[in-house]
C-alpha cells in the first residue's frame, strides 16, 4: 500500500523495533511522507528514542541539519540541597565590579554569576548531564540487546533489578549533598 500511494517510508535509526509486548517485537510506529516532502527535506531521519515506561519507543522525524548551539543555562533545583549556595551567590554577586549603565552592570553580573554557578556545579555535583546520558545509553543498550536476542524471563528480571539499583544509586548520590557525585 505504501508503494501504491508513492509514499516514502524512512528507515528507522537507533533501534530495529518500536514496540514490544512480551516476546513480540514489531516496527508499528513510523513516519510516511510524500515524494514532494522528501525532496524538500532530503536529510530527514527517523530516530527511535529509548523507551522509558511505555511499551512503545518514541519515534522522531528529524528534518534538521546538525547545528552546534551553546548550552542554555539552567538553574538546578538540586543546588538548594547545598547549604552554602545562597552565601556563595551573595559573595560572588558583591565581588563583581563593572562600570557603565545599570543595565550593563546587571547584565555582566548575571553573566559572571552564570559562569561561577556552572563551575561550582561541576565541582560539587560533577557532570550530571553526562552521567544521565551514560545511564540512558546503558538502558538503550539493554533494550537493543533484547531486540537482537530474546531474553529469558529470569534475565529480564535480573537486568531490570540491576538497572533499578543503578538508577536509584545514581539519583541518591546526586541529591544527597553530604556525598556529592563527582567524575
Amino acid at each position: 500500500m505504501v508503494e501504491n500511494l508513492n509514499l516514502v517510508d524512512y528507515p528507522l535509526h537507533g533501534a530495529k523495533f518500536t514496540w514490544t509486548n512480551g516476546g513480540s517485537l514489531n516496527q508499528i510506529d513510523r513516519f510516511l511522507a510524500t515524494a514532494d516532502w522528501d525532496n524538500v527535506f532530503p536529510q530527514a531521519k527517523e530516530l527511535a528514542i529509548a523507551r522509558k515506561v511505555s511499551d512503545h519507543r518514541v519515534v522522531i522525524l528529524d528534518c534538521t541539519k546538525f547545528r552546534k548551539r551553546s548550552i542554555p543555562f539552567r538553574f538546578e533545583v538540586m543546588w538548594f540541597e547545598n547549604s552554602e549556595l545562597l552565601t556563595l551567590i551573595e559573595n560572588w554577586w558583591s565581588s563583581f565590579h563593572f562600570t557603565g549603565s545599570a543595565s550593563y552592570i546587571w547584565w555582566n553580573k548575571i553573566k559572571s554569576l552564570k559562569y561561577k554557578l556552572r563551575t561550582w556545579n561541576q565541582k560539587v555535583f560533577g557532570r550530571v548531564d553526562q552521567l544521565i546520558q551514560a545511564k540512558t545509553e546503558e538502558i538503550n543498550f539493554i533494550d537493543l540487546e533484547e531486540e537482537n536476542r530474546q531474553l529469558s524471563d529470569e534475565e529480564e528480571v535480573t537486568d531490570e533489578e540491576e538497572i533499578t539499583k543503578h538508577v536509584v544509586d545514581f539519583f541518591q548520590r546526586i541529591f544527597f549533598v553530604n556525598q556529592p557525585l563527582t567524575i
